[in-house]
Parts: structure tokens; sequence; C-alpha cells
């Protein structure tokens, strides 16, 4: 039996087959990464530069063994060790790691581009070289703090000025900015529905069942009924 087989009648793993970059491993992108890799997307590769350190325990994957690894080469090994199937060569594997920093000359050409990013100035960059970008087919913004979130998805192929325009008006100016980083605050259950709600994303854009995407919410928010 695969170990996919409870998932089928949802998506089977057969149609996950676009090229993923996710920008960042730390808590949005460590949980994206595992939840991308645990619905059995073939192709996903992460970009980080950044090493694990204790703070990160709480709200991101790793765990105190890692301390002082790249955060990359732990993830590819965390991730690993959770999905892989050394008695099926038929399906290796298939996480890819890149240790550097995203930067405006970086090439990509993955077909959904994840920017888990912590700065909204870097992100700004980011999106100035996606939009002009003929590979991506769909970029997906995650965005958190402490218990908020606010995902983006957008679809470049056949988005309009006034998409673009829309999103880019989420992208504040400096004065505007928290100059605390995103993940200065933050704790795993947030951080854990993040990667959650994008797989589900990537989901549906393999299944061409994508809409545009915009959503928000406020974990501390939560009331009984």
């Amino acid at each position: 039996m695969s170990q996919f087989a409870r998932q089928t009648k949802i998506i089977n793993p057969s149609l996950l087959d676009k090229r993923i970059l996710i920008i960042g491993a730390g808590g949005i992108g460590s949980w994206t990464a595992l939840s991308l890799a645990k619905i059995g997307c073939q192709d996903i590769t992460v970009m980080d530069f950044d090493e694990v350190a204790l703070e990160n325990i709480g709200s991101q994957i790793y765990t105190r063994k890692d301390i002082g690894r790249k955060k990359v080469d732990a993830l590819h090994d965390i991730i690993g060790e959770m999905v892989s199937d050394p008695s099926d060569v038929t399906k290796p594997y298939n996480l890819q790691t890149r240790e550097e920093r995203w930067e405006p000359k970086t090439k990509i050409d993955y077909e959904i581009v994840i920017s888990a990013l912590d700065s909204m100035e870097t992100r700004k960059q980011l999106w100035e070289s996606i939009k002009v970008n003929p590979f991506i087919l769909n970029y997906i913004d995650g965005r958190m703090g402490g218990e908020f979130m606010k995902i983006l998805c957008l679809e470049l192929t056949n988005a309009s000025l006034e998409l673009y325009a829309k999103y880019e008006k989420t992208i504040l100016p400096p004065e505007k900015v928290d100059p605390t980083p995103c993940t200065a605050k933050a704790i795993a259950y947030n951080t854990l529905m993040i990667g959650s709600i994008i797989a589900s994303m990537v989901k549906n854009i393999c299944r061409s069942q994508f809409n545009p995407f915009d959503f928000s919410f406020d974990m501390s928010c939560l009331r009984t009924v």
C-alpha cells in the first residue's frame, strides 16, 4: 500500500509535478516544505543561507541536535526521514536545497515560487524580479507576526494589471513597516497552519482549480460560540 493511499481521492501525488521553489527555511518555509513533501510533491527546492539557532526550535521544524547546522541541510535530513521510502527506488526522495541568500540576480526557473521571507524590502525586490520572469506560473507570499498570518497567491500567466496593483498595495513602504522581523514573534500553531494552507494552494494549482487567493487571519481572535 502506498503511503499516500488515504489522500488519493483528494489529490494523487502523480499530479503534484510542478517545480517548486521555497525561499526561506524558517517558520513559514520549513513547515511548508514538510507539508508539500507529505502530500507527495515531486520537485521541491528550498533556498536559505541561515543556521539553526536555539530560538528557532519552538516555532520551526528543527530539533536541538540541529543547532549550528545550516537550515537547508537539517531540513533535508528531517523531511527525508519522515517521507522517504528506501525500499522504493522508483520514487527517490527529491528535496533539493540551495545554501544561499536570495538576491535580485538569483536565477529562478521554477513554476511555483513561495516566499517565506521575513523582510518587506526583500519581498519587494523579489516581486520586481518575479513579475517579469516568464518561467513562473504562480507566486505564493506567506507572511506572519505572532498569531497573525497573511497569505497571498497569484497566477501570473493571465494576471491583469489590476491584480498586480492590488498585490503591490500590500507591500508597504519602509516608513509603514514594523522594523521587527516577521518571525521575531512566532508560535508553532501559527507557522504550522500557514504551511498547511500553502500546501492546499499548491494542490489546487496542480489540479487546475486555482483562484487568486488573499487570506488573512488572527489566531488570537479565536472564540468559542
